[in-house]
C-alpha cells in the first residue's frame, strides 16, 4: 500500500455518479469527463467505501468474502484503493 493507510476511512466521491449494472459499477467522473467500469471485485471494495470502515475492515470483508489471503487482499485492496483515490474517485 502506498497513499492509502490500513486505518484509513476512505469514502466515496458525492459529486461521482455511480451505479451498477449486472454486477458492474460504473463511475462517471464529471469534472475528467471518464467512465470508468469496475470487475466484480472492484465493485464489492466500492461498496464498501462508506466513510465508516477502515481499509483493514474493507480487507477483513474480501478476505472473508473470497478465497484470498490477507497479506494479498490488503497489497491489493489497497492498490485498488490507491488508484481510486488518484482519479479523485474517492477521498479519505
Amino acid at each position: 500500500m502506498t497513499a492509502i493507510k490500513p486505518s484509513d476511512r476512505p469514502v466515496q466521491n458525492g459529486d461521482v455518479a455511480a451505479r451498477v449494472i449486472d454486477g458492474v459499477a460504473y463511475l462517471m467522473d464529471p469534472d475528467a469527463r471518464e467512465l470508468h467500469a469496475l470487475n466484480e471485485i472492484g465493485t464489492r471494495i466500492f461498496a464498501l467505501v462508506d466513510g465508516r470502515r477502515t481499509v483493514a475492515e474493507i480487507v477483513a470483508v474480501i478476505v472473508d468474502e473470497y478465497d484470498v489471503a490477507e497479506e494479498v487482499a490488503l497489497r491489493d485492496v489497497g492498490a485498488f484503493l490507491d488508484q481510486l483515490l488518484q482519479k479523485s474517485l474517492i477521498t479519505v
